[in-house]
Formats: C-alpha cells, structure tokens, sequence
C-alpha cells in the first residue's frame, strides 16, 4: 500500500512542479490576491468558470498542491503504521509540505522574494516522496 502511494504522492508532486513552472513562466503568482481562499470562495469550491488566465494557473496550482498534501498526509500515516525505518521519511515529507503552506501564506505579499525557498522545498518534497516509493 505504502509503495502505490508513494508512486501516487511523486507523480502528484511532479504535476505540482510543473504547474509551478506554468505559474512562474506566465508571471501569475500573485493572480489570486488571498489565501487559502481563492477571492473569497473556499479554495476548492471557487467556479471553474472564473478560472481564466493567470488565476486558472494559480489556482490549478493550489489545488494540486492541496492534493499532494493530503497525499503527502495519508502516505506519512501508511509509513508510520508500517513501521521501519521510512517513519522517519514520512515526518520529513509531511514537515516539508507543511512549511510550504506555512510559508506561502505568511509571504505572500512577498510572493517574489519567496520563489526560490518555494521551488527548494519542492525538491525536497519530491525526493521524500521518491526515496518512500524505492525501498
């Protein structure tokens, strides 16, 4: 179970760093001014028919960002309940992923100045989640 939902949690991450890109390449980091709402809607309820320009690639962003977390959650509970030596790798991706919460909500006004300790926490989600799925 552990290992399909480590290959789950990587190939959400590599969407996520993807979408990242798409967000960074297309100068929309800061096309949704609040969050963890999306213009003042729950984040996950916001209407697809607003997502248009740079909030469809900031908010696509977002959500797969929400679901790698929970992912990251549920592969982290898997781990711990397996027991071994990968609980530890377990903490660390979920402690990565919830810095990267914490620290896109606390500086956001200054989203620019925060893209590079962003894309770095990104890598090292990526590698928990590829070191839990190679055992």
């Amino acid at each position: 179970m552990a290992h399909r939902l480590a290959l789950a949690t990587l190939g959400a991450t590599c969407v996520l760093i993807l979408l990242g890109g798409l967000v960074t390449n297309t100068g929309a980091a800061l096309a949704v001014p609040d969050w963890p709402s999306t213009f003042g809607y729950n984040m996950v309820l916001f209407p697809w028919s607003r997502m248009v320009g740079g909030v469809l690639y900031e908010h696509s962003h977002r959500l797969m960002g929400a679901l790698v977390g929970l992912l990251t959650l549920a592969l982290a509970g898997t781990l711990w309940r397996e027991g071994g030596r990968l609980q530890r790798l377990g903490l660390i991706a979920v402690a990565t992923v919830v810095a990267q919460g914490v620290a896109t909500h606390r500086c956001r006004p200054a989203a620019k100045r925060m893209a590079d300790p962003h894309r770095c926490g990104a890598t090292v989600s990526s590698c928990a989640a590829a070191s839990a799925q190679m055992r």
